[in-house]
């Protein structure tokens, strides 16, 4: 894809400029809220391959299905990019785990 955008399940996007550069809300693995919640369908290699490739990761907000600690442990070598959220708690505790944050101002 030259430019635009795929949709991915629940609130997965991945972003194309003529590469894939951004995955919002990656849910790839797991399940979410205790297990009650898991994803529909399997993603497609193809798909699979995109998101991995991103350079950046777009997080909404701290929901489990949005903020999925199961999937984004393998994107440690990318930048997650955050709102800026009240009491930065998500951005403080991801930084802590080792991940790549950058908090953009609203």
């Amino acid at each position: 894809m030259d430019l635009g955008f795929e949709t991915i399940g629940n609130a997965t996007l991945i972003v194309h400029d003529r590469n894939p550069v951004l995955v919002t809300d990656p849910w790839i693995k797991g399940s979410a809220y205790f297990g009650s919640w898991t994803r529909a369908h399997e993603i497609p290699d193809e798909q699979m391959e995109a998101i991995a490739s991103c350079e950046y990761i777009w997080l909404s907000h701290g929901h489990p299905d949005h903020l999925s600690m199961a999937s984004l442990r393998q994107f440690k070598d990318k930048t997650i990019l955050l709102a800026d959220h009240a009491g930065g708690r998500i951005a403080k505790e991801m930084r802590g785990l080792g991940f790549n944050i950058q908090v953009l101002q609203d």
